[in-house]
């Protein structure tokens, strides 16, 4: 229990750990750089962040001290929902790509979750593991389907991902680039360079209709 304290203490470092005389993109850049080189330290634990619901015991019922002072999270403390305890675990092991590998049989569950931002950031993580698996692939298809448009825009994103080369996975992802999604979509192709350069005709045009969307509304 003392080590987990102390493990978490060090994953909450390498996150927090900002340099404000730096860029977004560079601060960014450097906390997935830090998050993989405690990759063997922070996948466990997020695993079992992903895994946290209300009913099963957590590892601060043994540590409340510095959970009430810095996560605020669970049964008996204010703050932060169980749902949106996963939906961290799962962006956050979205952001340590490959190095997130043993965590798959946890994402695939919670691409079934309940709520609908832990179902999308559980099918961005799949992606960029990078693991195009036939149980992988099934359960993002399954997503495409979903009632909610963000997470079938990242059930997209993850197939595109896993399969770059499938004119029909591009023109789905394509698809839901639109100027509502048009931020976060930009967000997760942001580090991609050249790889990204098939979805520029979607990008630019929701672009246009942005711009469109401002002017109309300044008239």
């Amino acid at each position: 229990e003392f080590r987990e304290y102390r493990d978490r203490k060090l994953l909450d470092s390498q996150m927090r750990n900002w340099d404000w005389t730096q860029s977004y993109a560079s601060n960014q850049r450097q906390r997935r750089e830090r998050l993989r080189a405690i990759a063997p330290v922070a996948v466990p634990l997020l695993r079992r962040d992903l895994n946290f619901d209300s009913r099963t015991r957590r590892w601060y019922e043994s540590a409340r001290h510095w959970a009430t002072e810095r996560l605020h999270v669970g049964t008996g403390f204010s703050g932060v929902p169980p749902g949106e305890v996963r939906a961290r675990a799962a962006q956050t092991l979205a952001e340590l790509g490959p190095s997130a590998r043993l965590a798959l049989p946890d994402l695939l569950l919670h691409t079934r979750d309940q709520e609908d931002s832990v179902r999308s950031t559980s099918a961005i993580a799949l992606g960029n593991i990078g693991e195009s698996s036939r149980d992988v692939v099934a359960a993002l298809e399954l997503l495409l389907n979903d009632k909610h448009p963000e997470v079938v825009r990242c059930a997209a994103y993850a197939l595109w991902r896993l399969q770059p080369e499938d004119r029909t996975a591009l023109d789905r992802f394509a698809a839901t680039i639109n100027p509502r999604s048009l931020g976060r979509t930009s967000q997760l192709v942001k580090d991609f360079g050249a790889n990204a350069r098939p979805l520029a005709p979607a990008l630019r045009q929701a672009m246009a209709q942005t711009k469109s969307i401002d002017e109309r509304a300044r008239s």
